[in-house]
């Protein structure tokens, strides 16, 4: 019994990383590989014990295919998160935190936003460029005129360490502020894949694989065969 569960747990995995590498290859998942994840754990059980199955080893075989097939599921989720992850990180994150590293005027952005919210909130109408207070604004062009001339000469009248100081802190809200996102959005995702599992196109593929299992780990393929 203990060498086919450690044989029926092997198949397993090995089904989990086959629905996952095919689901994320293809972006389908399909029935067939559920198929084969119940062949997989039920040929296990059958080597495994040398051939003596009982309805038990068919019940092993059901929990492991299932569970095969779930780790498979939140494997592929997980690797689709990861993936996105590391793409909004280079295409949108890395290039903000090399401009505030680099970027004198985009720096000074952030200190004419705290001039226009001081301004706003001492009850002053401002005359944004455009007419539009909430675009994005990231150069002297997208501010009034005062407001752009007093951030400048307060960045003009800080030390270079004091500005390397402003820098350096605005990396870190930035860095915090994302990794606050991403961990959100993470876990949304996760939360999305595992309430996608119980699609009913997903329940048929649980149920055709662990109705396989169970009659391959049983010997009940065998014994008709």
């Amino acid at each position: 019994m203990l060498r086919g569960t450690i044989a029926m747990v092997i198949a397993g995995l090995l089904g989990a990383g086959l629905w996952a590498w095919v689901a994320f290859a293809t972006e389908y998942e399909f029935a067939v590989v559920a198929c084969l994840i119940g062949v997989f754990v039920g040929a296990a059980a059958y080597y495994g014990s040398g051939g003596h199955l009982t309805a038990i080893n068919g019940l092993l075989a059901v929990a492991v295919t299932c569970a095969s097939i779930t780790l498979g599921k939140m494997a592929i989720v997980e690797i689709m998160i990861q993936d996105e992850l590391s793409t909004a990180q280079s295409q949108l994150f890395d290039p903000v935190l090399d401009r505030l590293a680099t970027d004198d005027e985009y720096v000074i952005s952030y200190l004419a936003d705290d001039v226009a919210m001081e301004r706003t909130d001492a009850g002053e109408t401002l005359a944004w460029p455009g007419g539009d207070e909430y675009e994005e604004r990231e150069r002297e062009a997208d501010y009034p005129a005062a407001i752009w001339a007093e951030a400048e000469a307060l960045w003009e009248g800080m030390s270079p360490a004091d500005r390397q100081d402003y820098r350096e802190e605005l990396i870190e809200n930035q860095e915090a502020v994302h990794e606050a996102l991403m961990g959100y959005v993470s876990s949304e995702a996760r939360d999305a894949g595992i309430l996608g599992m119980f699609h009913p196109m997903d329940l048929l593929f649980y149920a055709i694989a662990m109705y396989i299992a169970y009659r391959a780990g049983s010997g009940r393929i065998a014994a008709e065969g």
